[in-house]
């Protein structure tokens, strides 16, 4: 189950969603600043999420294995894609090159 209002739920504009969940290894307890945004029937913790970083998303499952036939997987790796588009294009663009955007550089560099 996906934790309704999480990055993971907007993303994929669902919180019931069956995973790929065979895992030998998982997350027992979260890092700092990490929530958990989707659980396995079994009780693992299948997703998580940074509570402030623009886009901190970390699945158990791996997407790309299902991609071709599976909705939300496409739908994870495509925005994670757009994602990392956007933020390159803030970094390299002309007014952060002459100091206009500084701040939003310097912030895209803290969050990295």
């Amino acid at each position: 189950m996906i934790v309704q209002g999480s990055r993971l739920s907007i993303i994929t504009n669902s919180v019931l969603e069956i995973v790929n969940s065979r895992h030998h290894q998982a997350i027992d307890e979260p890092g700092t600043d990490l929530v958990v945004t989707a659980i396995s029937d079994d009780g693992i913790i299948e997703a998580i999420e940074h509570l402030s970083h623009p886009y901190l998303v970390g699945v158990q499952w791996h997407p790309e294995d299902r991609v071709r036939w599976n909705e939300m997987d496409r739908t994870i790796l495509a925005s994670f894609v757009s994602s990392a588009i956007h933020r390159r294009r803030l970094i390299e663009s002309p007014s952060s090159r002459d100091g206009q955007s500084c701040q939003a550089r310097n912030q895209l560099k803290e969050t990295s």
